[in-house]
């Protein structure tokens, strides 16, 4: 069952072996969910409810097995379907006998599951052909939702209760029979943002602290002239002895009280270091959950880099480096597909053919390396490559070529301003695109897809030697440390490690400067960015020196304007929403202890605002066509979406019609692939809802489904479909309809 399946999704066994096992966990909740809705059945056999979710269940239970390649289980899921079809438009009735003999099939179903994820759990299937070589698509928009396996017995043997007992059970558990408890990810996200609220609460018992002092201050004032009011009554002889004396008692309570504040304070602050070390040590501990070796991340470039080399004719071997360094398992997900952009960008660009290594001294096979450490609170990921390094004659003659300068302004730029081309969107050294270079998808995207997981990218090159690109990463994006800063009354936050000191400018020569401004610095002169005037506020009146911050991003350093500085803060990041998420200024946001909302800015959007250097031009980018896919089972949205994302498509994904239906209200998507049994809002109310709204009625729309139904293909046309596919799809001719759905947008 572990085999593709011949309908030609023509998965690689390893791929193939990652989506059935992926389909194992969804099965396993389908089938628990069959075996509950039995039950209920059996208490009340005439529950339509239950009836329409048990035909539903096993409907995308049969759907993901077929798309997986796991043909024995997907027929049998489908005769379970066919019964809960019947039982479900009356054409046949359940008595007691009845739910026994479909509990039975469940668990003959759940049976053969389990057979299936002891295979994928065993040794790795020989190699087999890779697959066409994947362009980077948007990242985060073609990925499952992960799963963590977690030790819950500990690395360690665990010690017995009590050895002189002599039993077997009284001897320390072996290594190879630790439990591992499969968790997901989502889970440990869920309490990672509860760690988030605890520093959000932190924050808040901190201010408070902070107000306590002042009001320990405020009182120590009072009590100062309280004492010289007394003390000159006194001395003028005006004040009668009774009130003096009164006076006094009040001066000594006040100190009392204000001796009492400040212990009351001073344990205050006391309990929190103390919270702020349980939330470390917490996150500490949740992040350590999420964390894997990069060792399986390097393993999913081997194939990638083996074709790409038989495609351009060249011997290519990978080294790596630093396999046991550890990243976050969602950050692995993220960053695996501009990795592999790295390593064919390497044999494309950078490994020379073999006669031309051995002209110039190399050996006849290139090397690529790939290695990963750790430094400070971030992960360094390189890939480096023997290769010619990066050619600045061809990089100038196709700016000339394409339009984008003149020769004389080609000419004039350095290397790093050539080097930093390689990212403008579209940009490309080859004339004519092939499978690997030229077709306008290229570092750009790779450098857009790390900057979505608070990376950056850097690169540099010896000619004749190779190119090296250096891609850093956060441990982790949740919590982290910020710089505060004020315009116009408002809190502003922009990421720590990327500070790199502070400077003034002169707000006159700021205001009246027709072109980019020089601000000088310690390092030398940087661009600074007037940030006042991109958020639509003046600059202060009657201030000499206006404060700037220095940011570093890369090998690009430029500054932007502020009022003030606040400092550093820990800050709990949060996304923005559907109102503010399409402002490409901001990154997040977070609340301050005063429950106040502050941006985070984009570096990446700062850095293309200001220009990185001066002389780069940043046409707009091409963006490659954008799929939603609406279906509920997580198998077909995984083995779907990958199909398209190594197709070119950049793909976005929802659970159901509602949530599909709420994602075209928020974005621009070129293609609408949907099922057409779903929970909430299925597959035919999806398209009514689309060919009714004004805006989306032109939306091509390609139903694939395994209710092939001639009944089912009229509804769907005469609803408005462009196109209907069936399941288990055939990965060419579903991308040939893909492909002609968005270009054409005719009904087929």
């Amino acid at each position: 069952p572990a085999a593709p399946d011949a309908a030609g999704l023509d998965f690689a066994p390893e791929e193939a072996r990652m989506l059935q096992a992926f389909f194992v966990d969804e099965a396993r909740e389908h089938l628990e969910g069959i075996v509950q809705g039995l039950l209920t059945l059996s208490r009340d056999r005439h529950d339509g409810e239950v009836l329409r979710a048990l035909f539903r269940q096993t409907h995308t239970l049969k759907g993901a097995a077929g798309t997986v390649g796991l043909t024995a289980i997907g027929e049998r899921a489908h005769a379970l379907e066919d019964r809960f079809a019947r039982l479900k438009d009356g054409r046949e009735t359940l008595d007691e006998d009845g739910v026994d003999a479909l509990l039975g099939e469940a668990d003959r179903l759940r049976d053969m599951v389990e057979r299936v994820a002891a295979e994928v759990a065993g040794p790795a299937p020989a190699a087999g052909p890779p697959p066409p070589p994947a362009p980077a698509a948007e990242a985060d928009l073609a990925l499952p939702v992960p799963v963590i396996e977690i030790d819950v017995a500990g690395a360690e043997d665990e010690p017995a209760l009590d050895r002189r007992v002599d039993d077997r059970r009284a001897l320390p558990r072996r290594r190879e029979e630790r439990q591992l408890l499969r968790v997901d990810v989502t889970r440990l996200d869920h309490l990672m943002e509860a760690v988030g609220e605890l520093v959000f609460e932190r924050t808040r018992i901190e201010r408070r602290a902070q107000e306590f002092q002042g009001i320990l201050h405020d009182l120590g004032e009072s009590r100062a002239a309280l004492r010289t009011l007394i003390t000159s009554l006194r001395d003028a002889g005006t004040g009668s002895l009774d009130a003096l004396t009164r006076l006094g008692e009040i001066e000594g309570e006040l100190a009392s009280e204000a001796s009492a504040l400040e212990l009351s304070t001073g344990g205050l602050l006391d309990d929190v270091v103390g919270l702020r070390r349980t939330a470390a040590v917490l996150q500490d501990g949740l992040t350590r959950l999420r964390v894997m070796p990069v060792h399986w991340l390097f393993a999913r470039l081997e194939r990638p880099l083996r074709e790409a080399a038989r495609l351009e004719g060249k011997q290519v071997a990978l080294r790596t480096g630093g396999e046991e360094t550890e990243l976050d398992k969602m950050l692995v997900e993220q960053i695996t597909d501009p990795l592999i952009q790295l390593v064919r960008n390497a044999i494309a660009h950078g490994i020379e053919p073999q006669d031309e290594r051995l002209r110039r001294g190399k050996p006849a096979e290139g090397t690529v390396t790939v290695q990963a450490r750790h430094q400070g609170d971030f992960v360094f990921l390189e890939v480096a490559d023997d290769g010619r390094g990066v050619d600045f004659a061809a990089i100038r003659a196709r700016l000339v070529e394409t339009g984008r300068l003149v020769p004389a302004q080609a000419d004039a730029l350095s290397a790093p301003e050539l080097t930093e081309h390689l990212f403008a969107p579209g940009f490309s050294t080859r004339a004519a695109a092939s499978e690997l270079a030229g077709r306008g998808v290229g570092l750009d995207v790779v450098r857009e897809n790390i900057a979505g997981v608070g990376g950056e990218i850097s690169v540099t090159t010896t000619p004749g030697q190779g190119t090296r690109f250096v891609i850093r990463l956060p441990l982790t994006t949740a919590i982290t440390t910020a710089v505060l800063f004020k315009i116009g009354g408002q809190v502003y936050a922009l990421p720590a490690a990327h500070v790199g000191q502070s400077a003034y400018a002169d707000p006159a020569a700021l205001a009246g400067a027709a072109g980019p401004f020089a601000l000088a610095t310690h390092d030398g002169e940087v661009p600074l960015l007037n940030l006042h005037d991109m958020l639509g506020v003046d600059l202060p009146a009657g201030v000499r020196r206006l404060p700037a911050i220095v940011l570093a991003l890369g090998d690009r350093r430029f500054a932007v304007t502020c009022d003030k500085i606040i400092g550093p803060r820990e800050i709990v990041v949060r996304s923005l929403g559907p109102l503010l998420a399409p402002l490409g200024l901001y990154a997040g946001a977070t609340i301050s202890g005063a429950g106040k909302v502050q941006l985070v800015l984009d570096l990446q959007a700062l850095a293309a605002r200001v220009g990185a250097t001066p002389g780069v031009d940043r046409p707009a980018a091409t963006q490659p066509p954008r799929v939603l896919l609406a279906d509920d089972s997580r198998s077909i949205r995984e083995a779907v979406s990958r199909i398209l994302a190594a197709a070119g498509y950049a793909v976005r994904t929802a659970p159901d019609g509602w949530e599909a239906w709420e994602l075209l209200q928020d974005h621009d998507f070129d293609l609408l692939v949907t099922d057409l049994e779903m929970p909430r809002l299925d597959g035919f109310d999806l398209i009514t809802k689309v060919r009714r709204d004004a805006e989306l009625r032109d939306l091509p729309i390609l139903v694939l489904t395994s209710r092939t139904s001639a009944q089912n293909r009229l509804k769907a046309d005469a609803l408005g479909s462009t196109g209907f596919l069936t399941k288990p799809v055939n990965r060419r001719m579903f991308i040939a309809r893909v492909g002609d759905a968005i270009r054409t947008g005719r009904r087929s």
